[in-house]
């Protein structure tokens, strides 16, 4: 039987750090609108489930704070964010590629995009050479561009080029991505000094995690049926479970993410991960859980994970 209601945990904890490592009172922001759970529903397939809605139903996220995150270093995740990782992980799911033959005008207007920052390769009488630049772009991912001067430059030699807006050529990603059945995560483009260009499809490897326990936790690294509401800033999640591996039980609470070679299961319930929290700051304070250490690795071992 539970002690205390999920809301009133979370509250304890957000007011702990209040009164011991200086978070802000107004660190959160106000309640989830009931349209934002339900895309959220939509995109699941399924119910938000009621145990986390009573979270967001008091806070949805917190409020921009650079100084201190609102859960013992972690950012406490709002729903638009839950949506923007749930399209996320349901983009590293991929079609096989399809060629399209409307693919080559847009590719077309993505280069020419980029070549309005390209050098002039002459300017009132002087050459201005250079040889390539090389950018990778996918769904709101910009990397890039880079100019190289010469054939034999190396990627030690290549200079950044500044572009502050890439709005022009956003939708143009996206419907590429769409015509070539979502095959592939980033375009390469190298433009060549000559006029022509080269493009590759690229797509992310990830090395297959290991679940602890064994049996517990679905063997992939990112999934549309983890619900994620705190993250680290660096790609590392804690999510409420909605579909576990045959030992697990549906509700669990979860850590994962690029740097974790292992799912790690931390609690039961999010009640449970909750109650395990807030003792331990009742408890002892700092030492477990507040130092320099990341919460996930104070999570772990005191979960002797």
């Amino acid at each position: 039987q539970s002690t205390m209601e999920n809301k009133t945990l979370f509250e304890n904890i957000i007011k702990w750090q209040v009164e011991h490592i200086g978070l802000r009172s107004n660190c959160l922001k106000g309640p989830v609108d009931a349209e934002l759970v339900s895309r959220i529903e939509k995109l699941l397939g399924e119910a938000f489930p009621e145990d986390l809605l009573e979270l967001y139903a008091y806070a949805n996220g917190e409020v921009e704070d650079t100084s201190v995150y609102t859960f013992l270093g972690l950012t406490f995740m709002d729903s638009q964010q839950i949506i923007d990782h749930i399209h996320f992980c349901k983009r590293l799911i991929k079609g096989a590629y399809k060629a399209s033959s409307s693919s080559e005008p847009i590719i077309k207007e993505i280069v020419a995009f980029y070549r309005k920052y390209t050098p002039l390769k002459s300017l009132f009488g002087f050459t201005k050479k250079w040889y390539k630049i090389n950018a990778k772009l996918g769904l709101g991912t910009f990397e890039g561009p880079y100019l190289y001067k010469k054939k034999s430059s190396s990627k030690s030699d290549k200079i950044p080029v500044r572009i502050k807006d890439y709005s022009p050529i956003s939708n143009a990603i996206s419907k590429i991505h769409g015509l070539e059945n979502n095959s592939w995560d980033l375009l390469d483009i190298t433009i060549y000094a000559d006029g022509s260009h080269k493009v590759e499809r690229k797509t992310h490897t990830y090395e297959t995690p290991r679940s602890n326990p064994l049996g517990k936790i679905k063997k992939i690294n990112f999934y549309a049926k983890w619900i994620p509401f705190l993250h680290d800033s660096t790609g590392n999640y804690i999510a409420y479970d909605l579909d576990p591996d045959h030992h697990g039980n549906k509700g669990q609470i979860i850590m994962y993410g690029k740097d974790e070679y292992e799912n790690h299961l931390i609690a039961n319930s999010l009640n449970d991960f909750l109650e395990l929290v807030y003792n331990e700051l009742s408890i002892s304070g700092e030492k477990n859980l507040i130092n320099e250490v990341h919460l996930f690795e104070n999570l772990k071992k005191i979960r002797k994970l």
